[in-house]
């Protein structure tokens, strides 16, 4: 009976041992299957592997082939990723961004994937700044370019979409897009924005700096004349026909701006009315006086003080009319005394200031006007020649029974210090 079972546990023993040498022949059979490597290999590579997985770790140290089985992994690894290198370098030049990102995401460290897949987002955004661009989107456009970090043309374009809002006259936002520009002319066009924004604020004389750095470029040119031509008109229309007349002839006599007259046009008109264009300006006087009298009703007797005065003021501007004439308007300062007192000290004066015009075609060479002062006295204003003499007087200012008081003031202005 012992003997009998001892050979069912040998009999046991030696199947077993046969069955885990078979397990171990099968998996160095399936490994020998799988051959050369190939992208059709995933089966067999698949299926050796898991023969190889279920066995026990006794068993495993006995499979003679596992390192072919690890040579074909690796292979068969290597030309997975070599395939999905190879469509996701397709997809990139059929536009496919989407599928090039996923594949070159998908490789990690392989080769230059990560690389690529920078290189995808740069393009995939430059062709999506492209279609802003040609939909007339030139912010969003201008944005886009930005995140291309310079693939193929894009600060070629990126300068394009600075141009095409510079002339859709979204000019801040155009200096935006020129100051992030690699680009020579980008401080020229920035300029002309800049010059354009204080066109369109009437700022013509600002315009004009910003417009002298700007020239170079197309319409900078006809832009600076543009400014110097609008300072010339709004000085036309201010009277100050000496510093229109200045700005005018900076430019070509056939040249205007918005559809306004030429500048040879706006020339003859000046020459026309010369005599008024010299008188424009501001005229110092270089002696002023003014005195009060205190005079007794009954004897006659009298009492004066007199003072002076300097550096006082005549300002003369002149408009030329549309019926052929032209106004000057002139506005004198002056001073006078506005009491009496035997004493100096107690003396009272004040700055006043007089208004006068005069239409004409001709500004007169003589002439004498009255006129009407701020308060209630009146006075007298002579031309002669380039001389201007102001004088007032009034009497009883001061309300008395037994004085009369008379106040008078004189002032020449015949020192041209500034042209208008």
């Amino acid at each position: 009976m012992k003997q009998k079972l001892l050979l069912l546990l040998l009999t046991a023993a030696m199947l077993l041992m046969l069955t885990a040498c078979g397990e171990v022949k099968n998996v160095e059979m399936l490994i020998d299957q799988i051959g050369t490597v190939s992208l059709e290999s995933g089966d067999a590579i698949s299926a050796a592997q898991g023969a190889f997985d279920t066995l026990k770790d006794d068993q495993k140290e006995k499979v003679a082939n596992i390192a072919a089985l690890e040579n074909a992994k690796t292979q068969y690894a290597q030309l997975l990723n070599e395939r999905d290198y190879a469509d996701a370098a397709a997809a990139f030049e059929a536009k496919d961004f989407a599928l090039a990102k996923k594949l070159y995401s998908s490789l990690g460290s392989f080769e230059d994937a990560a690389e690529r897949y920078t290189e995808t987002l740069h393009a995939e955004a430059y062709y999506e700044a492209v279609d802003l661009f040609n939909a007339g989107k030139y912010k969003e456009a201008a944005r886009k370019f930005e995140e291309t970090d310079g693939y193929l043309d894009s600060q070629d374009k990126l300068f394009d979409t600075g141009v095409a809002l510079l002339d859709a006259s979204a000019y801040s936002d155009a200096i935006s897009v020129f100051s992030v520009c690699n680009n020579s002319s980008k401080e020229a066009y920035i300029a002309y924005a800049n010059g354009a924004i204080n066109m369109a604020s009437g700022n013509y004389e600002k315009a004009q700096q910003f417009f002298e750095a700007a020239k170079d470029i197309p319409n900078g040119e006809e832009m600076l004349r543009g400014s110097i031509y609008m300072q010339a008109e709004e000085n036309l229309e201010k009277g100050y026909l000496n510093t229109a007349k200045g700005l005018y002839e900076q430019l070509p006599e056939e040249f205007s701006y918005q559809n306004g007259k030429t500048v040879s046009e706006r020339l003859a008109a000046l020459k026309k009315f010369d005599s008024f264009v010299v008188l424009c300006g501001i005229w110092k006087s270089n002696d002023m006086d003014a005195s009060v009298r205190e005079t007794h009703t009954s004897t006659g007797l009298w009492d004066q003080w007199d003072g002076n005065g300097w550096n006082y003021q005549l300002e003369i501007t002149c408009k030329i009319n549309d019926d052929d004439t032209a106004t000057m308007r002139a506005k004198a300062n002056f001073w006078h005394y506005t009491n009496y007192s035997s004493l100096s000290r107690n003396l009272k004066y004040s700055d006043d200031s007089c208004l006068f015009t005069y239409t004409g075609t001709r500004a007169p060479y003589k002439m004498d006007y009255s006129m009407n002062f701020t308060y209630e006295y009146s006075g007298t204003l002579r031309i002669n020649g380039k001389k201007f003499r102001l004088d007032y007087q009034i009497l009883d200012r001061n309300s008395s029974m037994y004085f009369d008081y008379t106040y008078k003031s004189f002032g020449t202005y015949d020192t041209l210090v500034k042209a208008l």
